[in-house]
């Protein structure tokens, strides 16, 4: 007969070994979402709040070109 310590032993290396094979399957698909150098520049300028700012600007201006355009 398998005394208690014996099972307990057993339970605890099973819980370790669920614990490593979890962990490995995590970071296996953690390394698939690595973002391109692209992907990255796109969308730091996205977020870039003085890119937004003189995108803001620049379409201001470009309306005020357009109305002095329209008044001539």
């Amino acid at each position: 007969m398998i005394g208690r310590p014996t099972v307990q032993i057993c339970v605890a290396a099973t819980i370790t070994a669920l614990t490593f094979v979890m962990a490995a399957l995590g970071q296996g698909q953690a390394s698939t979402d690595v973002p391109t150098l692209d992907r990255t520049i796109a969308l730091a300028r996205a977020n870039n709040r003085e890119t937004k700012r003189s995108r803001i600007d620049v379409d201001r201006q470009r309306e005020v070109t357009a109305e002095a355009r329209l008044a001539r």
